[in-house]
């Protein structure tokens, strides 16, 4: 009798052991779907992308994929934070009731850390309410991210399989000081050599989203600074990395690292991005510094007030005369949805 109750007791703790090594194995992939339950598969990519040295959306290797029900609540068992891109692209899997409305939701971003919804940039714990962060160096390409929002079945109950393509783009504004090949080469042979640059915002740049919505809220009502990259500290002033590029004391340039093919030869002094709304809004201040070794403390200021921005387009800062008066215009960029020239 004792023999067959521990027998009993052998069986039922393997057969618990199995069950939990197939949950253990079966964590980070979606359930199989039921004869109630509709599969769901999304093949993401990521647009608005060019072939250039900056801005070219390589960067974002994480999505983060969530499922809100009819009342706009996540449903948390449903959410995937930490799917590969590859390629800027990436395939997400996951089972839904039949008969239910859904909105799905996706944000692409760099991993940074081992915090899958806080990258330092943004916190993606609550996607109704991303939280964008800007404290840090300027010309960061980790903080670009891209995001989407599918709400055909919000109203349309899910009846059946789903296969679908979703492109993210960018709910930013990236803003880019520019100027032509001879202002480069003006810097480039002036006393000081140049070691990178910064961006003060003085007011108006959101830092709170709503992905469900697309709604950008909270502006900014105190200026901040997205701060001189260290980069250069690593470096003798022989050699030496200005917003991301290389560069030479002696020899030539690598330009062709340094400009971008669709509008010219123009040379990024400075590139940054900033929560923005689908319509222009402005910015009432901003102002790129650029630092040279040895006038760390009187950098050369480029001012522009009342600084148009628009969602998932470029303002494009044309500077001009930086090593004697300086001179602005700027543009919207369609590339990305649209430029802004100033």
């Amino acid at each position: 009798m004792n023999k067959m109750k521990k027998i009993q007791l052998w069986l039922a703790a393997a057969s618990m052991m199995m069950v939990a090594a197939a949950c253990s194995s079966e964590a980070n992939e979606p359930a199989q779907p039921t004869q109630e339950q509709a599969s769901v598969e999304f093949t993401v990519n990521l647009d608005g992308i060019e072939s250039r040295a900056n801005g070219d959306g390589t960067t974002a290797d994480q999505l983060i994929f969530a499922v809100f029900d009819s009342e706009g609540n996540e449903l948390a068992a449903l959410r995937q934070n930490d799917v590969a891109i590859t390629g800027r692209e990436a395939t997400v899997k996951t089972s839904v009731a039949r008969g239910q409305n859904y909105t799905f939701v996706f944000w692409a971003q760099k991993k940074v850390g081992e915090n899958l919804t806080d990258n330092g940039f943004y916190n993606t714990t609550n996607l109704k309410d991303v939280v964008v962060n800007y404290n840090g160096e300027a010309n960061d390409e980790r903080r670009d991210a891209f995001c989407a929002v599918v709400a055909d079945y919000a109203t349309q109950p899910i009846t059946g399989p789903i296969e679908k393509e979703v492109t993210l783009r960018r709910p930013f504004a990236q803003i880019d000081f520019v100027c032509d090949l001879d202002e480069w080469k003006k810097l480039h042979s002036s006393n000081y050599k140049l070691i990178g640059s910064d961006l003060n915002v003085t007011a108006g740049a959101f830092t709170h989203l709503n992905l469900l919505t697309g709604e950008a809220s909270q502006p900014t009502t105190e200026a901040f600074t997205l701060q001189l990259p260290q980069y250069w500290k690593k470096h003798n002033k022989d050699t030496y990395d200005f917003c991301g590029f290389i560069t030479s004391k002696v020899g030539t340039d690598q330009y062709q690292d340094l400009f971008a093919t669709e509008s010219g030869d123009n040379f990024w002094l400075s590139m940054n991005y900033v929560l923005a709304s689908p319509d222009v809004t402005v910015l009432d201040h901003a102002q790129m510094n650029i630092y040279t070794f040895g006038l760390l403390e009187k950098p050369v200021k480029v001012p522009v007030d009342k600084l148009p921005i628009q969602r998932n387009h470029r303002t494009v800062v044309h500077v001009s005369n930086i090593t004697t008066l300086v001179e602005v215009a700027f543009e919207i960029d369609p590339s990305t949805g649209g430029d802004i020239n100033y």
